[in-house]
């Protein structure tokens, strides 16, 4: 997903439920989608998200864009990722989501698909993974990924 010209995210129009769309489909069953979600949490140790990312998908992007500053306490960073895992995704110091409008987006390099269905969950953490203190944050969370709907089309 790109942006280009003066185009912006209003992030007011993006819900509090999970909303997931196929934005480009291929005849060989491969279908990219876009799930994103307004959260926000004040003085958590993070928010359970409604995205969840279906088994057999392969993760090409996670975006957190900021409508209030992040504000930790003790914690250094807000990560993405699961429950097993909070970091699995990305981790990012307080500082790159200081303001409204500042936005993080992570590429994964590994390429490879998840085994189960996906629940995605934003924890405060210690800058090495590790749960840690709370936080206070709003803004939208966008997970761009590839499923493989089957060989029906074979």
């Amino acid at each position: 997903m790109t942006q280009t010209g003066i185009n912006k995210i209003d992030v007011s129009k993006i819900t509090t439920t999970a909303q997931t769309r196929c934005v480009q489909e291929h005849a060989s069953g491969l279908r990219r989608y876009v799930a994103e979600q307004y959260v926000s949490f004040a003085a958590a140790a993070g928010v359970t998200t409604g995205i969840i990312v279906p088994a057999n998908s392969v993760i090409v992007m996670t975006a957190l864009k900021s409508d209030t500053a992040l504000a930790l306490t003790t914690a250094t960073s807000l990560s993405v990722g699961d429950a097993s895992d909070p970091d699995e995704l990305f981790e990012t110091a307080e500082a790159t989501l200081d303001a409204q409008n500042d936005t993080v987006v992570d590429m994964p390099a590994g390429g490879d698909a998840i085994a189960a269905d996906t629940t995605i969950k934003l924890a405060t953490t210690n800058g090495s993974g590790a749960a840690a203190g709370t936080g206070t944050w709003a803004g939208v969370v966008r997970v761009v990924y590839d499923h493989f709907d089957g060989l029906t089309d074979f």
